[in-house]
């Protein structure tokens, strides 16, 4: 749901922007080419977003063992192995 707010919010804030920005254009051809601009705009702004989370996720975060069992390693072939102790 913050997302939908977030992106609501951010559409509102960008054509205020454009508008204020470039005026009002004037044909057809203009408002077409400065709403293309505009979700360039959010594109580049929502990879910006994307790689940033990314970033700042955690490494080796992932499932805990359950009690008498080890964490689930990696094998070389790709999957998981968990040892009962």
């Amino acid at each position: 749901m913050i997302r939908q707010i977030g992106i609501a919010v951010g559409v509102a804030v960008l054509v205020t922007m454009l508008v204020a920005v470039l005026g009002t254009p004037d044909g057809p051809w203009a408002r077409l080419a400065g709403f293309q601009h505009g979700w360039y705009v959010i594109a580049a702004i929502s990879l910006a977003g994307g790689l940033l989370a990314l970033a700042l996720s955690r490494p080796g975060h992932g499932t805990a063992a359950a009690p008498g069992q080890s964490a689930p390693t990696a094998t070389a072939s790709g999957t998981a192995s968990v040892s009962v102790g």
